[in-house]
């Protein structure tokens, strides 16, 4: 299973991605998302909106965004954050 999906017994998800599992995909996050672009390109898209991302580019999505990945360089990553969808709301 995407680690970006589901949350272990942790608050908090902290890793690397290159979002492979969203390429021409569009999923809903369950958790809210803080990402930071370590090295290439890709275009991702939020909703209906594309995005060029490129090195050092911070991206933050909030729970239930839907989200794409339309096209990456071979060796795009980045690290990222993930929390629950109800941390905002406390």
């Amino acid at each position: 299973m995407n680690q970006l999906f589901s949350l272990t017994k942790e608050p908090f998800l902290v890793g690397e991605t290159n979002f492979s599992a969203f390429l021409n995909r569009p999923q809903r996050l369950q958790g809210g998302l803080l990402f930071l672009c370590l090295q290439s390109h890709a275009v991702l898209s939020t909703e209906l909106i594309s995005r060029e991302i490129t090195r050092s580019t911070k991206v933050t999505l909030l729970p239930g965004t839907i989200l794409t990945l339309h096209e990456a360089t071979p060796d795009f990553k980045g690290r990222f954050v993930v929390f629950p969808g109800n941390y905002l709301m406390k």
